[in-house]
């Protein structure tokens, strides 16, 4: 029973980058295999597109971190509320560009915003959050504003923590 609820939570998990038809389904152990392989590749590529597109891209300590309260569609039947976040780093270790300590990067988060689904997430749906002052990202940003962070040190949370993408990135200029 333990196996096969690993192999399950495998497949779920594993299975996020792939198709939305088939995101929830419980697959076998070569079958995860092959799918991760599969998104592993997608994220691969989608991460140099991204590092072509940024203007910047680095891995800092998040030092400080403020925002502030916007309305957006005020006049919807739910209005989007966000957080317009200005995210300071130092102790940077470039990869692309040259980013100065203490430049602000802007960000938005919606608090109105939910998401539900074993499907693909975009590549670029991933920021620090309101609380991510304190950690270590990479960072990919361009014009003053972050295009998509990835935590650091490693959290072994998708197909690639943020350390491996940064090594990916490095071995791909």
């Amino acid at each position: 029973m333990k196996c096969f609820a690993r192999s399950l939570l495998l497949s779920l998990f594993v299975f996020t980058a792939a198709a939305p038809a088939l995101a929830c389904a419980v697959l076998s152990p070569e079958q995860v295999a092959q799918k991760r392989k599969e998104g592993l590749e997608t994220m691969k590529k989608d991460v140099r597109a991204l590092m072509d597109e940024a203007d910047q891209v680095f891995i800092g300590y998040l030092g400080k971190l403020t925002y502030r309260v916007e309305t957006r569609e005020p006049e919807a039947r739910f209005p989007n509320i966000v957080h317009v976040n200005q995210a300071h780093f130092r102790n940077v270790q470039q990869i692309k560009g040259a980013y100065k300590d203490d430049q602000p990067l802007e960000f938005v988060t919606s608090q109105t915003r939910i998401v539900v689904g074993c499907g693909y997430r975009d590549i670029r749906d991933s920021n620090p959050g309101d609380h991510g002052a304190g950690e270590t990202f990479l960072v990919y940003a361009k014009d003053g504003k972050i295009l998509r962070t990835s935590l650091l040190p490693h959290a072994p949370v998708g197909l690639m923590d943020g350390q491996q993408e940064a090594d990916f990135l490095r071995t791909a200029q």
